[in-house]
């Protein structure tokens, strides 16, 4: 026999650190008092462990309870459409892994090729075997590592370090010896004595 439970707060079990949950039979009306409440496992996949966040104005998360030897019955099933929205857009045959707490915001995608770690809207680690590239991006910092770009480290300023091939590239204004640009770095002897080095600066 299966049921339909709503599913309150949840713990973990203070022996053996298993999840449990409190539940009770649904569907139910919100007065809180029109059934009673028991705790129960949840047994839903291996590897997951997800702690529902308590009923609040928003709604709650649901489960699918069956009977089970022992217990209260143990819920087999879950889900809270409170936090379907931090899965965004999804294509035939990828996954997403996410918290359930509101504005958590925090997602794991298996893609087709391609693995991703992303945080709101402006945290994103990226594992792409497709376009042969990892990208690590948050706040405007950017760093990369492809076969296209070689590795690069990117800031929001505009500054850039590539090494590719046997070839160091920087861009923006360097500073060497510290990280203050104190004086313009001179030409040596190879170059017009006095003469400062463009964007190269001695530092303190």
């Amino acid at each position: 026999m299966s049921d339909l439970v709503d599913l309150g707060a949840a713990t973990l079990d203070a022996k053996t650190n298993a999840l449990l949950v409190q539940a009770k039979t649904g569907p139910c009306s919100q007065d809180e008092s029109d059934a009673p409440n028991f705790d129960t496992p949840i047994m839903c996949a291996l590897g997951v462990t997800s702690l529902p966040w308590p009923s609040n104005d928003n709604g709650r998360a649901q489960g699918i309870k069956v009977d089970a030897p022992g217990t209260n019955g143990v819920i087999v099933g879950a889900r809270d459409t409170r936090s379907a929205k931090v899965v965004a857009e999804m294509a035939p045959g990828e996954s997403c892994l996410h918290s359930t707490g509101p504005d958590f915001d925090s997602r794991f995608f298996a893609k087709n090729q391609l693995a991703a770690i992303v945080v709101g809207d402006d945290m994103a680690f990226s594992m792409d075997r497709k376009e042969k590239q990892i990208t690590m991006s948050a706040f405007g910092l950017h760093i990369e590592a492809s076969e296209a770009n070689g590795i690069c480290l990117i800031t929001d300023g505009g500054a850039m370090i590539q090494l590719k091939g046997n070839v160091i590239s920087l861009v923006g204004q360097i500073v060497l010896g510290g990280r203050t640009p104190t004086l313009p770095l001179l030409a040596g002897a190879s170059g017009p004595a006095g003469v400062a080095v463009p964007g190269v600066f001695a530092g303190s």
